[in-house]
């Protein structure tokens, strides 16, 4: 990014019914504490970034923050946080930011349901049951647009959160007491069942032995099932439900997949999330196909 002169300089105008704007998805351990504005959107400053901003809600509450210019990266950083909390972000939430000009932009958050945040609390809550697939829950998605469409672009979002930003080791959510906790582990091929690492089983409350419980598998896609979660005498395993969801995420023997599992009160398992996927096998197959 070419360095742009600091300062507010002549008023830009721009036509309010086209706005520049980007969008991020909220991860906590990316974004809890700064944003990266997407280096391509600097050039809607004009040439002339400014110190500090105005970031607006739907509501019209407003919060003052600051840019900083680090390793040719602009972040928002200082008043960043007070605008997580002050919205009460969530991990998935898709933001987009319309730049109105003279150093503000306009914010609307979008909830995991797809609803813009704050016009969902009169809304039936979806519950996710096994058989519902991604096509089901998108569907309740009416207010985002294209829905294949935005989950590229989701996807897209995810994969490419800058190694710049602050990334603190599990990250907690606010209403839950103990620190999420993360594995990576190697996909065996097994369509029926998921042993969970020994090192994580010994750190959560596990279901009662040979009985089970319900968790929701989630993955960054937009694929949400429930799964059983199983304490079999040595190991806790995921069963019911294990089998469509690597098959909706295209797992292949030999993939490596990064989970973070999330904890409830007590270190009981809430959900376990599929940050991403690996393909190291089929790398490595395309790469003998060149030679």
């Amino acid at each position: 990014m070419r360095p742009a002169k600091r300062g507010r300089g002549r008023p830009r105008k721009y036509d309010p019914f086209n706005l520049p704007e980007f969008f991020k998805v909220y991860l906590p351990e990316h974004n809890s504490k700064q944003l990266l504005i997407p280096p391509d959107f600097v050039k809607n400053f004009g040439g002339k970034i400014p110190k500090k901003v105005t970031l607006k809600n739907y509501k019209g509450k407003v919060w003052k923050a600051e840019l900083d210019e680090s390793e040719s990266k602009l972040l928002i950083k200082k008043g960043w946080e007070s605008f997580v909390i002050g919205n009460s972000l969530t991990r998935g939430e898709f933001l987009t930011f319309s730049y109105e000009g003279n150093a503000v932009f306009n914010v609307k958050i979008f909830s995991i349901s797809g609803c813009k945040k704050g016009e969902t609390y009169n809304q039936p809550r979806v519950e996710v049951s096994q058989e519902q697939n991604v096509d089901q829950i998108s569907s309740h998605r009416t207010h985002v647009g294209d829905k294949m469409h935005l989950e590229k672009e989701v996807k897209a979002e995810i994969e490419s959160q800058d190694s710049t930003e602050v990334v603190t080791n599990c990250v907690p959510e606010r209403t839950i007491e103990s620190k999420n906790m993360r594995f990576t582990k190697v996909f065996d091929g097994n369509p029926y069942e998921m042993r969970i690492p020994a090192a994580i089983s010994h750190k959560i409350e596990p279901p009662k032995l040979k009985s089970h419980e319900m968790i929701l598998l989630r993955s960054q896609s937009g694929v949400a099932l429930k799964a059983k979660f199983l304490h079999r005498h040595d190991r806790v395993v995921l069963t019911s439900g294990w089998k469509e969801f690597q098959l909706k995420n295209n797992m292949v023997k030999g993939d490596e997949c990064e989970y973070e599992v999330i904890l409830d009160k007590g270190r009981k398992v809430k959900e376990i999330l599929l940050l991403q996927i690996r393909h190291r096998k089929r790398a490595l197959y395309r790469n003998a196909q060149l030679v």
